[in-house]
């Protein structure tokens, strides 16, 4: 099995991609980012590069965490080549921000992306009750916070790449 992730400061995604890779029969890819002044993808630019660079590696899935356009140009990516999209943190919006939390930006990168996800992971029983009522519940999973503890969702990613 083959695995992309979206190059990412966040330190949830660099320790479920580790758990991932510990695996015999998982191979995990980095997409990563343009040497931009931003560092980032940039829409609408970024469609082409992503696009290209998934039909090259060929992976079984694409995952992908957090609000921001950089997940969600991914999944429109991914979604053209039908590559099976994992949220890793489905079900999260803007308005879910913790105090001292940076800004989750708008609700409508993480419901997009949502929408295109095959796998939708939860950290509780909130973000599942939203996708639930966003009619989003088949695929979502609770696993709880990968930032504390990346087990079980990379656990719930092998199980659904065995299932797949």
């Amino acid at each position: 099995m083959r695995v992309a992730l979206i190059e990412s400061d966040d330190r949830a995604t660099a320790r479920v991609a580790e758990l991932l890779e510990a695996e015999v029969d998982v191979q995990v890819e980095w997409l990563r980012r343009p040497e931009t002044p931003a560092g980032a993808w940039a829409l609408p630019g970024s469609l082409p590069g992503l696009e290209r660079a998934l039909a090259e590696l060929r992976p079984n899935a694409l995952l992908v965490w957090g609000p921001d356009p950089d997940a969600l140009a991914a999944g429109l990516a991914a979604a053209k080549l039908e590559v099976a999209l994992v949220s890793l943190d489905a079900g999260r919006r803007a308005s879910d921000a913790a105090p001292g939390e940076p800004p989750r930006g708008s609700s409508l990168e993480p419901a997009l992306v949502d929408r295109l996800a095959a796998l939708r992971l939860c950290r509780g029983t909130p973000e599942s009750e939203r996708l639930r009522a966003e009619g989003l519940a088949e695929g979502a999973r609770v696993v709880g916070d990968p930032a504390a503890d990346p087990g079980p969702c990379a656990a719930a990613v092998l199980a659904w790449l065995a299932d797949s």
